[in-house]
């Protein structure tokens, strides 16, 4: 079972008029006897030119109403094998994530959705847009990005086009190309997914592409190694180099430090 030692969430408006981000933190812990519990992180970012900030409060309202099945199956996956696991939280989650899409739509407004589910000794994630996440062995000194970047920058990496170093820079990267609330429903293989096992002792970040895509890996995996005693102290680490930097968009965050037991 995974205990979580420190957690941190910071959204801040930063250089623009206003904060069109969103979270979404639960953990479930039903009671002493449970044989497990569950914890669930999302981070929104609403795209401006598309109403962000109504966007983002919709998408988290409506994506958690989707995850109330998965809730409601604690126990009943407590003692799933894996292989069923697996597809069942994959499977919810790409279903939440469309209906989130489908509340955007109707809304005429749009914006991006990252999520990473922790239950027993697994990470589950699933993304639509350019909002990263990151799993991170401190002791190992190994980050490992849990994402697909689905900005236009992010396809030219994966078509050998730019370096990841180029993308930071990019203009394309400012354009996105998968966001929740397109005129065409999002289709469920279009979703980014995938599960790991987790290390002993490793932090998990999930933040906005303001927060997370101003700087490389290189230097976020060193700031991560060096603060990962106090998740606090990182958000406000990695804050500072961002604020040091050219952006001006919002900034937000969440920042786990998750230990098996």
């Amino acid at each position: 079972m995974f205990y979580i030692k420190d957690f941190r969430e910071c959204s801040v408006r930063h250089r623009k008029s206003e904060n069109e981000d969103k979270c979404l933190h639960v953990l479930v812990d039903p009671a002493p006897t449970a044989p497990q519990r569950m914890s669930i992180q999302c981070v929104v970012d609403g795209v401006s030119k598309a109403n962000g900030k109504l966007a983002a409060e919709l998408a988290v309202r409506s994506f958690y109403n989707g995850l109330l099945p998965l809730l409601g199956s604690l126990y009943d996956l407590a003692e799933a094998e894996e292989e069923y696991l697996d597809y069942y939280i994959r499977r919810t989650l790409c279903q939440a994530v469309m209906e989130a899409d489908s509340m955007l739509r109707k809304n005429r407004c749009a914006a991006t959705l990252s999520c990473a589910v922790v239950f027993r000794d697994r990470l589950f994630v699933c993304n639509v847009g350019d909002s990263p996440v990151y799993l991170i062995d401190f002791k190992q000194g190994v980050l490992t990005g849990l994402y697909e970047n689905h900005n236009a920058a992010g396809y030219a990496v994966r078509e050998g086009l730019l370096s990841r170093e180029e993308a930071l820079s990019s203009p394309l990267k400012n354009k996105l190309v998968l966001a929740l609330g397109r005129t065409t429903p999002l289709r469920e293989e279009e979703i980014f997914t995938d599960h790991v096992t987790l290390s002993q002792d490793c932090v998990l970040l999930l933040g906005s592409d303001g927060a997370l895509s101003v700087f490389g890996e290189d230097i976020l995996r060193e700031i991560v190694c060096g603060n990962a005693d106090h998740m606090a102290g990182l958000c406000q680490r990695i804050l500072d180099e961002v604020e040091n930097s050219s952006s001006t968009d919002n900034f937000t965050i969440m920042a786990t430090r998750i230990q098996l037991s």
